[in-house]
């Protein structure tokens, strides 16, 4: 027998996010789409989110890392690295950089 948070996982798989915000907050357990978030008094105060440029983009916004620390400088990771930024650097670290221009030319490694 499946506990209930294991049924409602089940359940919420089949439905599509207009159906699932409508059973949420028909049973009084209030849903939040996530660019809505950002208009949530609590989530405002708490600075949850913050906006990164990003190369393709612009701005990215993401979240914040979560635990605040007092004396631990706060250190975001930044955007995921486009496809192909770091095809030149990866075979330099791992000692295959004379080999790049024959991988790029068999088609094995992209730019």
């Amino acid at each position: 027998m499946l506990d209930t948070a294991a049924a409602f996982r089940l359940m919420a798989c089949a439905l599509s996010i207009v159906e699932t915000e409508h059973l949420l907050n028909k049973n009084s357990a209030p849903f939040t789409k996530l660019r809505q978030s950002d208009e949530i008094p609590k989530f405002i105060h708490k600075k949850v989110f913050r906006t990164i440029e990003h190369r393709i983009t612009d701005e990215l916004r993401e979240t914040c890392p979560t635990p605040r620390l007092s004396e631990t400088p706060e250190e975001g990771g930044g955007p995921a690295p486009t496809i192909g930024q770091h095809t030149a650097e990866i075979p330099r670290i791992i000692g295959l950089e004379e080999q790049l221009p024959e991988l790029i030319r068999q088609g094995i490694v992209g730019i």
